[in-house]
Order: structure tokens, then C-alpha cells, then sequence
């Protein structure tokens, strides 16, 4: 199950959210680059990357704007790739000196030495997004060349010693696809074996939700029984998280964490959900630190009738990682308290 702790450090602001009142972020979900150096078969994004970035001058503006407002923890993840950006290790560096935290989502391509050096001192996690558990299948889905497979891989190992050497508490993660072209138990073994060899803290196995690759639904319970029978077998019960059987809508809890944290793309919208794919740009926008200051856009009546206006059968299409956080805080709020999980 997903790390719940936000949500028992902001249950007071939970609360007051759900009787129509505004809180402000602790969190941001950067995706201020809208270029991707890959080109895998099941991006979310394909279609929608460029070759833009947030222009360094605004995103340290953005990030004082948000640190004055409360926010600590700042993620660069995608659309496109974060280590493309040239100035990112020197923005960590900015934030860490703010006393913020940062982490990142990344294909670990890029992984020089002032990105390592920002990490293993001011990062609270790195996830490697390598989604194939073998050369082959890496160069297929990703559509580049083999050597990208080697370089990642001694990347993931050189972060890995030059955090033990330091003694960081960087938490290093895999995460796997599973999809059409990627499953079955040779593919879950390869990756339980793999992430074990880089030295992962922890290894993310989850199904792909976009064309070409998106599994039926009968073939996701398929292959969370196949899963679920390697991870016991393997005895990585600990060390493995995964999400490929869907829920049902009446799984699906009224979204309470989104409005914890915020999400900004490359040219300064902020959205209320970072799954702003599947043509829901407009729908999910809620304006654009270019002409407006954070504080404006976060305060005006429009977040929160985009709040109340979030579809569930939007949010079972792209199986959101924060639906057992949405499902905690509304047994919480029937029992009135969030004392223990």
C-alpha cells in the first residue's frame, strides 16, 4: 500500500477541505520539461512532447513563489524528461538550500555528476523508469539504441556508490511496465532479479493504460494472479509494489489529495491532477503563473469548482496512485478522526 503519511500530517486540512474551504499545497508535481529524450510505445504523452523547458529565470521564480506559500516538497517528473533540463542540478540546489526536498521521476539517460551530487544531498528519492526487464525488450519499447540499456544501468549503480559512500538516505527505485509486449513470469522475475542487483530500495511494477500497449481488463487480472504468485515465490512481498488489476468505480473515493499538492507544466499552467492526458488539459487547468501569481490562481472560486467537478470514471482510466489515500480519508471522515491506519 501507497505511503500514507500526508495524509495524517494534513488531516486538519482534509477536514476543512471537505466543508468547501481552501487549503494551500505542501507539494508540487513539476513537469517543466516537454521534451523526452526516448520514445517508448506507451507514453502517456506521446503526441503532446515538444522541445520546450521552463525557462530557468521563471522556475526559480515559480519555486520561491511556492516556497512562500508553504510548499516543501517539489517532484520533476514528466511529460517529458527532468534531467534534459540544463540548470535542474542547480534549481535542486536552490531548494535544498530553502530547506524544501525534492525528487525525481527520471529514464536515468542523463545522470552526470552535478545531478548526482544534487541528489545525494538534497533528494529524497529517484525513481528509474525502466520499464522493459531486458536489453531486447528495453531497445523495442523505448524505440532506441541497445547502448541506451547499458548506460542506464551503470548509471542507476554509479548513484547508488556514490550514495553509500556518503551515506545519503536517497531512496533509489525501478519501476517496470507491464503491457503488451511487457509480461508474464519471465519478465516479473527478470525485474524482481534486476532491481535486487541494482540495489533498489524498491521495485514498482505497474500496467500501462495507453494505446499500443494497454492490457484488456481480463488480461490485467491475468497477469496480477501471475505477479502476485512470482513476488510470494520470490519472497519480495517487501521490496515490490504493484498496480494491474483495476478497481471498480465504487472503489473510487472523492479525490482529497490532489488539493494537497499542486501540479505545473513547461509554460507555467497549473493543473489539479498531474494526469492531465487523454485530451483533459482544459478540464483539469486552473490557470498560468505567466500572468498570474500562484496565489491568485490557487485562491480563486474556479480551483475549487474544478475540484468538485473531477470525473471518477477519468480518474479508473489512468489508475491513480492516489487512490488508497482517497479511500483512507473517506473512512476517516465517516469515523471522524484519522487516529491509526
Amino acid at each position: 500500500m501507497n505511503n500514507l503519511t500526508n495524509i495524517i500530517h494534513r488531516w486538519d486540512d482534509i477536514v476543512k477541505l471537505s466543508k468547501g474551504e481552501m487549503i494551500w499545497p505542501s507539494f508540487c508535481d513539476f513537469h517543466t520539461s516537454n521534451f523526452c529524450n526516448q520514445y517508448c510505445e506507451g507514453c502517456a504523452y506521446d503526441g503532446m512532447l515538444g522541445n520546450q523547458i521552463m525557462p530557468k529565470s521563471d522556475h526559480f521564480r515559480i519555486v520561491d513563489e511556492l516556497l512562500s506559500v508553504g510548499v516543501r516538497a517539489f517532484d520533476f517528473a514528466g511529460g517529458g524528461e527532468p534531467s534534459v533540463i540544463p540548470y535542474l542540478p542547480e534549481l535542486m540546489r536552490h531548494i535544498h538550500e530553502k530547506n524544501g526536498y525534492c525528487g525525481m521521476i527520471t529514464n536515468g539517460l542523463i545522470m552526470g555528476g552535478s545531478l548526482i551530487e544534487s541528489l545525494i544531498y538534497g533528494a529524497t528519492y529517484v525513481r528509474f523508469s525502466l520499464e522493459a526487464s531486458c536489453e531486447h525488450d528495453y531497445s523495442k519499447y523505448k524505440r532506441v539504441a541497445g547502448q541506451h540499456w547499458k548506460k542506464v544501468l551503470n548509471n542507476i549503480v554509479a548513484l547508488r556508490h556514490a550514495k553509500e559512500q556518503i551515506g545519503s538516505t536517497l531512496e533509489i527505485s525501478v519501476k517496470f511496465a507491464v503491457g503488451k509486449s511487457l509480461r508474464g513470469v519471465e519478465h516479473y522475475n527478470r525485474c524482481i532479479e534486476l532491481g535486487r542487483r541494482l540495489g533498489a530500495e524498491r521495485i514498482t511494477i505497474k500496467a500501462l493504460r495507453h494505446e499500443p500497449e494497454e492490457l484488456s481488463i481480463a488480461e490485467r487480472h491475468e497477469e496480477d494472479y501471475i505477479l502476485r504468485n512470482v513476488i510470494e515465490r520470490e519472497q519480495a512481498d517487501g521490496l515490490v509494489s504493484y498496480w494491474i488489476a483495476p478497481l471498480e468505480e465504487f472503489q473510487i473515493s472523492q479525490c482529497w489529495l490532489n488539493p494537497v499538492h499542486t501540479v505545473i507544466d513547461w509554460d507555467g499552467s497549473v493543473y489539479i491532477c498531474c494526469y492531465f492526458y487523454y485530451g483533459r488539459k482544459d478540464e483539469l487547468k486552473i490557470g498560468n503563473l505567466m500572468g498570474r501569481s500562484f496565489k491568485e490562481i490557487w485562491e480563486d472560486k474556479y480551483h475549487r469548482f474544478q475540484i468538485n467537478g473531477i470525473d471518477k470514471r477519468n480518474c479508473l482510466r489512468v489508475d491513480c496512485k492516489f487512490f488508497h489515500h482517497h479511500q483512507a480519508v473517506h473512512a476517516g471522515l465517516i469515523r471522524g478522526h484519522m487516529e491509526f491506519l
